[in-house]
């Protein structure tokens, strides 16, 4: 979640609404689920109020190369799919099905071909 409010403040030209020193001291399920709705509630709103042109607008990135405005909201999907493929290899190998594909019929393996 930290990665959603200081990618997405980038992106916006702000200072991110929540630190990772707040964060490292959430306590409880409650209090993580909360702040990880609030990071992806200030990223949608830091999206949806982009324009072309201001999307366009080039911004100091890592290491100070310019980059368009856009491109650490890119970042930050890239990023969220990238834990996501993660968190599904841990629930598979753990003997689990996903939340997402959890009502979908199983894809059965294809037939093996004799050589």
């Amino acid at each position: 979640m930290g990665e959603n409010f200081r990618l997405m403040a980038q992106a916006a030209g702000e200072i991110a609404p929540m630190e990772m020193s707040t964060i490292d001291q959430l306590k409880g399920r409650d209090e993580i689920l909360k702040a990880l709705k609030e990071s992806y509630d200030y990223g949608a709103q830091v999206w949806t109020s982009m324009t072309d042109q201001k999307a366009m607008e080039m911004i100091a990135g890592r290491g100070g190369q310019q980059q368009a405005r856009w491109a650490p909201i890119l970042a930050n999907i890239i990023d969220n799919i990238d834990h996501y493929g993660n968190l599904v290899v841990y629930v598979r190998l753990n003997g689990m099905v996903p939340g997402c594909t959890a009502g979908q019929p199983q894809r059965q393996p294809p037939p093996q071909t004799q050589r």
